[in-house]
Order: C-alpha cells, then structure tokens, then sequence
C-alpha cells in the first residue's frame, strides 16, 4: 500500500509527513508491542532510554526540537514532568525488554490523545543537537495504526551510531509538488520555501519519495483554478505510484466555499481516473484525506516546530527585492497567517 499527498500549502507538510493532523478520523492510534534492545558493543554500558507519549498538539512540536543533550541533564524538569517509560540497560541487566500491548500504561496515554511514541537515548560520547529524528539520540514514532502490520511488535535496537527502528512500515509515503506558474509571480518564492521545507523533512522525519511537476499559466490574463488543477496532477501521480490508494491534501474547512470546492475537485479527479481504469490502470478506490482540514492556521503553526515554520511560505503575491521576495502583507493569504508567524523572508 502507498499513500500519496500533494501540497501547495508548505504549512501542511508536518502533518502530512507524519500522517497526522487536527481532524481525528484520519489517525487511529493504538497500542503496540514494543521491543527495546541494545546491540552488542553496548551491552556492558550503563544507559538509559525513555519512552514518551506524545500528542501531536500538546507535546510533538515540542519533543521535535527540544535538545536531547539538555533532556538527560541531571535535574532537567522536561524529563521530569514527561509522561514516560524508563529502562535500564547495562552490565548484567536484560539485554531486551518488551511492553506488551496489553500493558495498562497505554491507556492512559491513548485517552490522553497520545499519538507518537519519542524515544530518548542516553547515549555516550558528544553528540550536536539536531531536531527530530536527525538527531541520532532521537527517535520518533507514529502510533497510527494504519502504519505498521496487525500485531506485529515496534522491534527497536539501540546502537553506537543512534536508534534504529527495524520494523517496516506498511505505508510508503510519497510528497508531490506541484509549480504553479501564473501572473500572480509568487513561483518563484514557493520553490524556493518549497524545496527547503521538503530537504529539511528528509533530514528529520520519515523517509518518502518526493516529485514534483509545472503548469505555467504565466501567459494568461485570468488566474486558473488552483483546486482543479490539483485534480489533474493528483491523477497523474496516483497512477505514477503503484498500489496508491490515499492522497492527501491541505484543503482547511475554514477556506472559502470548501465543501463545495472539494466536491468538485473530487468530480474532475474521478472523471480522470475512470478513463485510466478503463485501460486497468490504477487502483480501484483512492480515498481523498484532508488531514489538517479543522485545524485553524494558528493550530497548524503551532503543531511545527519553529524551525519548520520558518521556512514556510503562504503570500500569493510576493514583492520582489534583491536576494529574494517579501510577502505583500494584503493577500488573503497574508491576512489568514497575521498574528500566526513571521513569513520566510525567502
């Protein structure tokens, strides 16, 4: 199974690549079996390792950027107050420990809105603070149970070069984005946001396949419609992915005429997708997810974490300066993002 997401709207891009957002039908977390061993060249160490529940609201943005190197200084408080699970590893201690599915500590986590398991290493040696999982000493989990294969246990191994997770996903995630050239100007400035959003979610979050295409307007007076020409692409790419059976996008409940909006872009994307079924292409159901669409853009804002945010993007209509563009401060796009955060000053 593969799961497909195209965005235009760079805020969008956590909860895409972690599969999670503000409306709660789309995540399904669940308890798991989960394995924690050391590997061998550490089994004579004395370590620790903590197991955090994480909501994605409350506590995810947070563990995200918060520095692993101030986490495991004595007295730290954010370790105290954590919601958590704590093992031991060294010489004659268990090599491997397992948390049933069944404990009763998932519970309280799932009724709480825990929807990612943060696992902290205390690893030895100097290690630099990075965010998410590049930071070696740091792993983050989703808990969807959409995720991972029925029953089978989050087999984990703590190594010298960081944590490892061992068990494969069921779910491919594939990010496509698409370059919308029109008179409006703002390509350039959304490339620029786009790519830099997409390199630092390789470098912290789960791995994907990313893609991205161009429709150029840039010729014609009037402004094409963004939703449908989403449409057109979402086919193209659902067919270009084996097994594609999701796309998700960032459409926001509280955009203008959304429901409508949405119904007609469905309309034009399974017009599409019936010719390509015609010829047996494609998969026989794709599901459209809209995994951020009760969120307001303050929640969005606040889910990322502030290195994220930064890079982002939103102005259509981007004044052009030398080295790069300002956000115009009117759009509607602005004016929704006032009071949210600072526009990357691409």
């Amino acid at each position: 199974m593969k799961f497909t997401s195209i965005t235009l709207i760079s805020l969008a891009v956590f909860s895409l690549f972690f599969g999670t957002g503000c409306n709660s039908t789309t995540v399904k977390p669940r308890a798991f079996e989960v394995k924690l061993s050391i590997d061998k060249p550490l089994e004579n160490m004395s370590l620790q390792v903590d197991l955090i529940g994480a909501n994605t609201l409350a506590d995810l943005p947070k563990w995200t950027s918060y520095s692993v190197t101030e986490y495991w200084q004595p007295d730290n408080t954010q370790r105290r107050d954590a919601s958590k699970m704590t093992y031991q590893f060294g010489r004659g201690l268990p090599k491997t420990v397992t948390i049933d599915r069944e404990d009763p500590r998932w519970q309280p986590w799932l009724k709480s809105g825990v929807a990612h398991l943060v696992i902290m290493a205390d690893l030895p040696g100097a290690a630099t603070d990075q965010v998410g999982n590049a930071d070696s000493r740091r792993l983050i989990i989703p808990l969807d149970k959409k995720l991972w294969k029925y029953k089978a246990p989050l087999e984990i191994v703590i190594q010298e070069g960081g944590i490892k997770l061992l068990t494969q996903s069921k779910d491919e995630l594939r990010v496509h984005h698409i370059r919308m050239v029109n008179r409006e100007g703002r390509a350039d400035a959304e490339q620029a946001a786009v790519e830099a959003v997409v390199a630092w979610c390789a470098r912290c979050y789960r791995p994907f396949r990313y893609s991205e295409s161009g429709l150029d307007f840039a010729s014609l007076e009037a402004i094409p419609i963004d939703y449908l020409s989403i449409a057109y692409v979402a086919c193209q790419v659902a067919i270009d992915t084996p097994g594609c059976d999701r796309i998700a996008v960032a459409s926001l409940s509280r955009d203008t005429d959304i429901v409508n909006r949405s119904a007609r872009q469905r309309q034009v994307f399974d017009a599409m997708h019936a010719c390509y079924r015609a010829r047996r292409l494609g998969e026989p159901q794709v599901e459209w997810l809209y995994p951020v669409y009760e969120c307001t853009k303050a929640e969005i804002a606040a889910m990322l974490p502030p290195e994220l945010a930064a890079l982002t993007w939103s102005c259509r209509r981007p004044v052009a300066r030398p080295g790069g563009w300002d956000p115009c401060g009117r759009c509607k796009a602005c004016l929704a993002r006032d009071g949210v955060s600072a526009q990357n000053l691409a």
